[in-house]
């Protein structure tokens, strides 16, 4: 489809297979040319360009086994940020001399405002009929990568810019077994996660000047690792009575550092934590209403 400021948005979706073997992708495009004025001259601004991609295969040979696999990807470049304006242009650089300002909606003179943003996701799903229990098994990844560049004072005055990027990967594991036959019912499982996360640069760029005063200029980082052990339990001795246990085991690390790119000095930090909760309901139905 067609818009106004030369909004292009494709899409596109296809799926197929049978019983055993299926399969779908999706796509979407969306890029316009924006709709700000540059008050500096340059083109226009708030444009969006942005595609994403999503796809999942499922495979099922037969009724004791289900596999699903699935992938995203993420894309996107914006500068939609410069849409905002000083309030009555109350900014720090109204006064200062050359400042351009703006006199109508829709318009900047900003030199920040810019988004870019890429992400990928993927997960396994595992189902399968083991005879005494149901097996459920999950894997997932996550990696992202954004950066964001901030005008604080908004203006064409380099005053006060906040150029930021981040990153986040992490997977997750999580395994359980299920059984719902016969007077007792009960779950066990475990759950894995690890998390390495951070900005891998953080600037506070006053006056122009990256190393100057005011300025400043870090990088941080914190890696998580998480492990839960837990099973629970549900015994029916007759139709009203009937009594659940349960516990479940955690034990978390995480790790912090930070650093002053401009002094070189470090900042580390390192906590663990280990908890047991159990837990024991002793039900009695006294009707199908109240217990």
């Amino acid at each position: 489809s067609y818009g106004s400021f030369d909004e292009r948005i494709a899409k596109l979706y296809l799926n197929g297979g049978d019983d055993v073997v299926a399969a779908n992708v999706a796509f979407s495009l969306n890029r316009d040319d924006g709709y700000i004025k540059d008050l500096n001259g340059g083109p226009d601004r708030g444009w969006v360009h942005t595609w994403a991609l999503r796809s999942k295969l499922r495979v099922r040979p037969n009724d004791s086994l289900d596999l699903i696999l699935a992938y995203n990807r993420v894309e996107r470049d914006d500068t939609l940020a410069t849409a905002q304006q000083p309030f009555n242009n109350n900014t720090v650089t109204r006064n200062t001399p050359g400042v351009i300002l703006p006199t109508r909606p829709n318009e900047t003179s900003g030199l920040g405002g810019e988004l870019n943003l890429v992400q990928d996701t993927a997960s396994l799903t595992l189902r399968a009929d083991l005879g005494f229990a149901s097996l459920v098994a999950i894997t997932a990844y996550d990696n992202a990568g954004q950066y964001i560049d901030s005008d604080v004072d908004s203006t064409n005055i380099e005053r006060s810019r906040l150029p930021v990027t981040y990153y986040t990967r992490s997977w997750t594991q999580e395994l359980y077994l299920t059984c719902e036959t016969g007077p007792v019912n009960w779950i066990a499982g475990a759950t894995l996660f690890n998390q390495d996360a951070g900005n891998s640069r953080s600037q506070v760029i006053t006056n122009g000047n990256p190393t100057g005063p005011g300025s400043s200029d870090v990088s941080s980082n914190i890696d998580n690792n998480s492990i839960a052990l837990y099973a629970q339990a549900s015994i029916d001795f007759s139709d009203q009575l009937s009594l659940t246990v349960g516990g479940r085991y955690t034990n978390e690390r995480k790790v912090f550092d930070i650093t002053n790119n401009l002094t070189g000095q470090q900042i580390h930090g390192r906590k663990r934590w280990q908890v047991f909760t159990p837990s024991a309901t002793l039900q009695y139905r006294l009707s199908d209403d109240a217990n």
